[in-house]
């Protein structure tokens, strides 16, 4: 929910149980999209998109701005576990989102604040 909200006083205010729950209902509806990556039955990672007007931060960041139109869509989160770095988990976590949003028609996705 970090980029889903603009700014520390919206985190803060919604940190915890309330971001769970916000983000549950996100999923649940399908307005959140991710890829999974898994070694066996074990997660090794996951990588939150979506389209770049859904991501109130990236609005803000000034570091970040760039296109903003319902066309660009997002890469916004990585996480792999310590374990699991370095080993090119997030190159194929990179890829799922990038084929994720191809699947769904996408035209930009922005990595970085950079369209592609």
């Amino acid at each position: 929910m970090h980029w889903r909200l603009r700014g520390a006083t919206a985190w803060a205010a919604n940190k915890g149980e309330r971001n769970r729950r916000a983000f549950k209902k996100l999923v649940e509806s399908g307005k959140a999209h991710g890829v999974l990556a898994f070694q066996g039955d074990e997660p090794v990672g996951w990588c939150a998109l979506g389209p770049k007007l859904s991501f109130a931060r990236l609005e803000h960041a000034r570091t970040l701005r760039g296109e903003q139109d319902a066309r660009t869509w997002s890469v916004v989160c990585f996480f792999v576990p310590a374990p699991w770095r370095g080993k090119g988990v997030a190159s194929a976590l990179l890829a799922g989102a990038l084929a994720h949003a191809k699947k769904l028609k996408v035209e930009r996705v922005a990595i970085g604040g950079r369209a592609r």
